[in-house]
């Protein structure tokens, strides 16, 4: 667990993890700024309607530090692993890839915040880039 760890020790990143109430399993996740995860939270955990296209979102590319697993530990191990793909330099949290991170858990609050409806979150996201460096800084 060592990125996770340099992550957390060293770049002030949040983790948080919960059980997923329609049983993907366990969700482990970090962000350059912790209180951003209670969004994440909040929207894998929203009704049906729209904790569908918002898990989407967050699962649409392998860049982003969210993955579930069957327990704990193995979410753990998932992450890291999904971490060790990442380029070293790139673990930061003034990295380009923090930056990207940070920006996709923006759109995710903005999508919701917008959404006064019931299901009102469907196809309301933007599509990420299979490579944050090619995140477009004008998203």
């Amino acid at each position: 667990m060592e990125r996770i760890d340099k992550l957390i020790s060293n770049e002030g990143f949040g983790l948080r993890s919960w059980d997923d109430r329609y049983s993907k399993g366990v969700w482990v996740c970090l962000s350059p700024n912790s209180y951003d995860l209670e969004e994440v939270e909040s929207a894998t955990d929203a009704g049906d309607l729209d904790m569908i296209p918002a898990t989407e979102y967050l699962e649409s590319v392998d860049w982003l530090p969210f993955v579930t697993g069957n327990s704990f530990m193995d979410a753990l191990t998932k992450l890291e692993e999904r971490l060790s793909k990442l380029p070293e330099e790139e673990l930061k949290r003034a990295s380009q890839w923090g930056w990207a991170v940070n920006n996709a858990i923006v759109h995710l609050r903005e999508v919701s915040n917008s959404s006064n409806d019931y299901g009102g979150m469907e196809g309301k996201f933007k599509t990420l880039a299979e490579d944050f460096r090619e995140f477009d800084r004008n998203w």
